[in-house]
């Protein structure tokens, strides 16, 4: 396995050398780059440099980007709508109580009579309209994005 200064070796030696052929015209004192040749076979027949494939990143096309981002915009939406088809769910269950209370003949005037309950019972009404639309807009976006 070879280590970061044998690499920094053979790519300098890898590039001196083809800046050597490149500018061949240019009188280079002949002794010193066959030296750099000899040395570059040997670190080459040592441990040749051949990056790892891990370490080779591979360009994603564009259009996988967009659809990922597309993918996970639609996986936020559907949870923010389970989410919110939970609390409906949760809200209607507690309307449900007190309207069960109400329909009793027997516990009518209690709850009429504690405004704590009254009090209650108008907030969660405004809680489940307010949910509903929430939901609504959450399932209109679903609509766009599909």
């Amino acid at each position: 396995m070879t280590n970061d200064y044998d690499e920094h070796r053979y790519i300098f030696c890898q590039c001196v050398l083809i800046k050597m052929n490149h500018f061949s015209h240019v009188y280079v004192r002949h002794t010193r780059y066959s030296n750099m040749r000899d040395r570059l076979n040997d670190l080459n027949a040592k441990t040749p440099f051949v990056k790892p494939k891990a370490e080779v990143k591979e360009e994603k096309p564009k259009t996988e980007t967009v659809n990922n981002e597309k993918e996970k915009e639609l996986k936020q939406i559907k949870n923010l709508i389970s989410k919110s088809e939970k609390e409906i769910e949760r809200l209607e269950k507690e309307i449900k109580l007190v309207d069960d209370k109400l329909s009793d003949p027997d516990q009518y005037q209690t709850v009429v009579n504690d405004k704590e309950i009254v009090a209650k019972y108008e907030q969660m009404k405004k809680q489940l309209d307010a949910e509903m639309q929430n939901w609504s807009e959450l399932e209109s976006k679903l609509e766009k994005l599909k």
